[in-house]
């Protein structure tokens, strides 16, 4: 691979994955107020302002598109983690956010192996994201009542966005044969 890594796209990229840990220190010691601010003030600007400095200085590389969706993961997962051992989120919600992380990227370097590249996310993958971003939100903000009614949106969205890459990757497949 003969590209450039270092982009600043990527290089926030990996700003966002660095901020688990004072996140993480925050969550630990109860500061959930902080940690939201941290968390989705942060988060949300560089998860946005790396996909935007990617296409506007025309900087969309491979390594981009692994390292951005792997900082969500990162970022996301160690958040419930943490909440999750502080009884603080359903065990059975980070079990299918993990699950469903592990299942795409397994899925992601299967096809990258098969296609060549690694296909961008896509709209229902950003959507879900975005949904059980506010779900655990709720969780970190104690909008306790809310926080539980809101779980079966974002079971019903993680078990979407499977579908939908799944029949992406076949398709993908197909068209490369």
């Amino acid at each position: 691979m003969n590209e450039k890594i270092w982009t600043l796209s990527n290089f926030i990229s990996l700003l966002r994955i660095l901020s688990t840990i004072p996140i993480g220190i925050l969550l630990w010691n109860d500061h959930n107020i902080y940690a939201f601010f941290l968390a989705f003030i942060g988060g949300a600007v560089t998860d946005n302002l790396d996909g935007y400095f990617a296409r506007k200085f025309n900087q969309i590389t491979e390594f981009g598109k692994i390292i951005d969706p792997l900082a969500d993961k990162i970022f996301i997962g160690a958040i419930v983690v943490i909440m999750m051992i502080k009884g603080q989120i359903p065990t059975a919600f980070v079990i299918a956010i993990i699950l469903r992380d592990l299942l795409i990227l397994a899925a992601g370097v299967l096809l990258s192996s098969k296609i060549k590249s690694v296909p961008p996310s896509n709209i229902i993958g950003k959507a879900t994201v975005t949904i059980v971003g506010l779900n655990i939100a709720l969780f970190m903000l104690n909008f306790q009542p809310l926080a539980d009614y809101s779980l079966w949106l974002s079971y019903f969205m993680m078990a979407l966005s499977l579908v939908a890459y799944t029949m992406r990757s076949f398709r993908l497949i197909r068209e490369q044969k």
